[in-house]
């Protein structure tokens, strides 16, 4: 006899919490931050691993009926974590480096965005890839602000373990890093207006809020107590909702592989490129312009919250939001690791 949802909910979380703390571990030596290992535990623990090879297990650990009350803890662990993104995000960030991060991240933003509309444009049409009905210039402009983003919350772990906090380097980072975060912000609010996705609306109210809030005293002391619960217990679950919708077996064929192959190359090129291509221009050494482009690169937790969107409002098919979540994992996974390489080399 299946287990009641709510009877099971307890169970799903622990399972999700260990497998994601087991994950944080192992990525440890490969210069992960824990949000990696979080996302890739998402997509094990969905039909791209466990479902193909225990599929009466992913069953009963995920059965349908228990998948909207974890829905409802990743989101409010989203809006939780989006709160707390807003208090990281400092004034004084912006201030040190405005000029330098200003040209960065419009350069990391406006390249991927226009090389996706571009592959948007060129593959319109195919059914595999975006919803029926959906129009080319919706189509080029989803995938165009799903290709731009960076995502400042995974910066901020990878800076601070790389020991660049409060570097030069680091706080340029961090300042383009939380540009491309607000910008994307505003066109994750143009699509909800069109699509009325009132939970999209939450996470940017949150992230507004965090952004206002005063820092220091009882705000500092709630975040302390509140913080710890959302990454270890709330937001892996987030991933794993987003994991049951990755599923590998759609890319059946050389095409597929191909399209996703085109699509990292593009988000690569475009973001990593153009990020080194400014800093370069402003001046930056070869070597500092490198880590800036590796370090952009990483996208991570903003670009499935857009994925997701997009996925329940028909504007992509689970074939594409594979191929994009697969992009976002490679990218966020070779971020620190390339800027190690760049800081080694001298290039």
């Amino acid at each position: 006899m299946a287990m009641p949802a709510l009877a099971l909910f307890p169970m799903q979380i622990a399972v999700i919490a260990l497998c994601a703390r087991l994950a944080a571990r192992a990525g440890r030596p490969l210069l992960q931050p824990a949000v990696v290992g979080e996302m890739i535990v998402g997509i094990l623990l969905g039909p791209s691993l466990l479902g193909l090879l225990w599929p009466s297990g992913e069953a009963a650990l995920f059965p349908s009926e228990s998948l909207h009350w974890l829905g409802l803890a990743g989101q409010a662990g989203l809006v939780v974590h989006m709160l707390g993104v807003g208090l990281e995000t400092r004034g004084e960030v912006f201030r040190r480096q405005a000029r330098g991060a200003a040209a960065v991240s419009l350069a990391g933003l406006i390249a991927p965005f226009v090389l996706g509309a571009i592959l948007a444009g060129t593959l319109h049409g195919d059914a595999v890839l975006f919803g029926p009905g959906v129009g080319r210039t919706t189509a080029c402009l989803f995938l165009g602000a799903a290709m731009s983003i960076t995502a400042f919350p995974v910066l901020a772990r990878i800076i601070a373990d790389r020991g660049l906090t409060g570097s030069p380097l680091g706080t340029l980072v961090l300042s383009a890093g939380a540009l491309d975060d607000l910008v994307a912000w505003v066109v994750v609010s143009a699509l909800v207006w069109k699509f009325k996705a009132e939970a999209t609306l939450l996470l940017g109210a949150a992230f507004a809020l965090g952004l206002v809030l005063p820092r220091g005293g009882f705000v500092d002391r709630l975040r302390a107590r509140v913080e710890p619960v959302t990454a270890h217990w709330l937001l892996p679950i987030y991933f794993v909702c987003s994991g049951l919708n990755t599923r590998l077996g759609l890319l059946d064929g050389p095409r597929p592989w191909a399209v996703f192959l085109l699509i990292l190359a593009a988000a690569s090129a475009g973001k990593a490129g153009a990020c080194w291509l400014a800093a370069r221009a402003g001046g930056r050494a070869p070597a500092e312009a490198a880590a800036i482009g590796a370090l952009m690169n990483a996208r991570g937790l903003m670009e499935l919250v857009i994925l997701n969107m997009g996925l329940a409002h028909g504007l992509i098919t689970p074939t594409l939001f594979t191929m994009m979540a697969l992009m976002a994992v490679a990218t966020t996974f070779a971020a620190s690791p390339l800027y190690e390489l760049t800081r080694r080399l001298k290039v």
